[in-house]
């Protein structure tokens, strides 16, 4: 029996057949689990939307199902790959996640249009509902 000075330890490496695997090691022992690799996206969205819903405190009830959901950004950069010459975007969650995506030029200029099409919509909205409430 692991004693309680033990430190689990958790990491994830590629097992047989090129699948993920997750790895548990407590008490110098080490089991591991093999998943798919639609498995492997939704356990990490899920430990995403886990360290989201930890990080602001909020009362979640022990035993609460943690499923993969919208991630709230708290900083965005972008910048150039200096190896690969790509553009890539820099995202920081709320809970302390740093992902770093990157992209061809083709999508990544595909992602900006679509994004600033979508935000001048919700601009627009948001003024019209403005306009909308002083007229009343």
């Amino acid at each position: 029996m692991a004693s309680s000075n033990d430190q689990l330890g958790i990491y994830v490496d590629i097992g047989k057949n090129v699948v993920p695997r997750l790895n548990f090691t407590l008490g110098g022992h080490t089991t591991n689990v093999d998943i798919d690799v639609a498995g492997a996206a939704n356990l990490g969205s899920s430990l995403l939307m886990a360290s989201f819903l930890s990080s602001i405190g909020k009362g979640v009830p022990d035993g609460t199902l943690v499923s993969p959901g919208q991630l709230p950004v708290e900083s965005v950069e972008g910048s150039v790959d200096p190896v690969t010459n790509l553009p890539t975007l820099k995202v920081g969650l709320i809970g302390g996640a740093e992902l770093t995506l990157v992209f061809s030029a083709d999508l990544a200029a595909l992602g900006a249009a679509s994004l600033t099409h979508q935000t001048l919509q919700v601009v627009k909205e948001q003024e019209a509902a403005k306009t909308a409430g002083s007229v009343n």
